[in-house]
């Protein structure tokens, strides 16, 4: 592809060991990036000490003649805005997409230069290699691609696409690709292109060079890769460029009348049936905790098709997760099983309507049932998808479990801890540093979540349900109940 991918991660990865300024012991924010964006009134450095890992996308992009791929901004929520706005948002990694991290996607954003079944490559700015809490120049990161820290990919409209683990990359314009790095975009080898060097006058830029030359300032990069600056070019330097491609002389030559012949009538041939491809169901066998195969992706895959992408964070993987989980049961649900039929671990019928599209019932989502009830310990009633149903659902499974707590002790915790979202993160205090940032209504972190889970409950620490009740378990074993919590706990 010659479409900017290429030259913009070169670009990016050009970059990688350029530091921002060190001043009284600390880094300070302010790079040649900022110094490039302008000054943001109310920041130190006369206005350029604010982050800068946005900003530095938005160089990226401009240096390379593809500025009107994405947003000019220091933000990363103006980043995630300017994408959802224009549908080019997506769950799943892509070469040349920008990864957004944190609540809202609101953190952090960094490039995607790779990525494999389990991990995102990119190159970031504003961050560092140490894993602390202050960045301090551009950097390559390995990211975990199910982290509850990723929040999603903005993908830029590059001409002619790009390459995406999504399964509908298409409707983005891109090629679909399990695994894929930026070798990928190189096309088989041919006979290398004819080149010439030019030498730089004063007063020229590399734009008006590459328009001379009737190429992209894309093109000219990804002909000069140890050009690391753009904007810096003197002088008496030298410029590889295309070979001029010389005119071909017009040959006269006489021509031949036409003779033209009878036609020849062809018989029509017989229309053949094609049946699509149809992949029979393994068995159950394959499906489950614990369980890794090709069949969770294509199950995972068919499942978000169908319309239940909101049960996936991150996407269809091959390792078995209460998403999977879950997200079968709903379907199930929606067919009108009920029991065993709906347990969330499919069966055949189940994976051929998934699979073939055939005979599915539209989804219901509208209440959320219980998981178990005081008596029976098994669903019953039904609680509405918000805070007060959550929490009276909670107080259900609680006392199934003899776990203490009250409605007004958990609202008064949930309020002071999320302000009632389920799906935040705080990723700036002492438990993010170590890795295991506080997650969901309750702001549990990871290692107390499995420890205390609930049996009967969803895996997902970001189940409102789940973590609730697994937060209360906690808060009894250490403070005798969740009423007893009047602060951080």
């Amino acid at each position: 592809m010659t479409n900017g991918v290429k030259e913009l991660i070169a670009l990016a990865v050009s970059q990688v060991g350029i530091k921002e300024k060190y001043s009284n012991g600390h880094w300070v924010n302010n790079s040649k990036y900022n110094q490039w964006f302008g000054r943001i009134p109310g920041y130190g450095e006369d206005g350029y000490g604010y982050p800068w890992c946005a900003a530095f996308q938005s160089w990226l992009l401009d240096k390379t003649g593809l500025k009107a791929l994405g947003p000019r901004t220091a933000s990363c929520l103006a980043t995630v805005a300017w994408f959802k706005a224009r549908k080019r948002w997506s769950a799943y990694p892509a070469l040349g997409a920008q990864i957004l991290f944190g609540p809202g996607g609101g953190t952090h954003v960094g490039l995607v230069v790779g990525y494999d079944r389990s991990y995102v490559y990119t190159v970031e700015g504003n961050t560092n290699v140490s894993g602390g809490a202050e960045g301090d120049g551009v950097w390559r990161k390995t990211r975990v691609r199910r982290d509850t820290n990723v929040y999603g990919y903005g993908y830029p409209d590059y001409s002619g696409g790009s390459l995406s683990a999504d399964p509908d990359a298409s409707k983005f314009g891109y090629k679909y690709k399990e695994v894929a790095t930026v070798a990928d975009l190189t096309p088989k080898a041919t006979a290398p292109a004819k080149t010439r060097v030019v030498t730089v006058k004063a007063g020229q830029t590399l734009s008006a060079i590459a328009v001379a030359a009737g190429i992209t300032l894309a093109t000219l990069l990804s002909l000069n890769t140890g050009i690391k600056d753009p904007d810096k070019v003197q002088a008496g330097d030298k410029v590889t460029l295309p070979a001029a491609v010389p005119s071909t002389p017009k040959v006269t030559t006489t021509p031949t009348p036409k003779v033209t012949p009878k036609p020849t009538v062809k018989p029509k041939p017989k229309p053949t049936k094609t049946t699509p491809k149809f992949t029979a169901f393994p068995g159950a066998k394959y499906f489950g905790p614990g369980k890794s195969n090709k069949y969770v992706t294509q199950l995972g895959t068919a499942l978000i098709k169908h319309g239940y992408k909101d049960f996936y964070k991150v996407g269809a993987g091959p390792k078995w997760s209460e998403s999977d989980r879950q997200a079968v049961q709903a379907f199930q649900r929606s067919q009108g099983w009920s029991g065993t039929s709906a347990d969330g671990i499919p069966g055949k019928e189940t994976w051929d309507r998934l699979i073939t599209g055939k005979n599915i019932q539209p989804r219901v989502k509208a209440v959320r049932a219980t998981r178990m009830s005081a008596s029976t310990g098994r669903a019953s009633l039904t609680y509405s998808n918000n805070l007060d149903g959550w929490i009276r659902e909670a107080l259900v499974v609680m006392k199934a479990h003899g776990i203490p707590g009250t409605y007004e002790g958990i609202h008064r915790n949930i309020i002071r801890e999320s302000g009632g979202n389920p799906r935040i993160c705080n990723t700036t205090d002492i438990n993010a540093q170590r890795g295991t940032p506080s997650c969901g209504l309750l702001q549990t972190i990871a290692p107390t979540f499995k420890a205390y889970h609930v049996s009967g409950t969803s895996w997902d620490v970001f189940d409102p349900v789940a973590n609730i009740a697994a937060a209360c378990n906690y808060a009894a074993h250490n403070y005798g109940s969740i009423d007893n919590v009047n602060g951080p706990y």
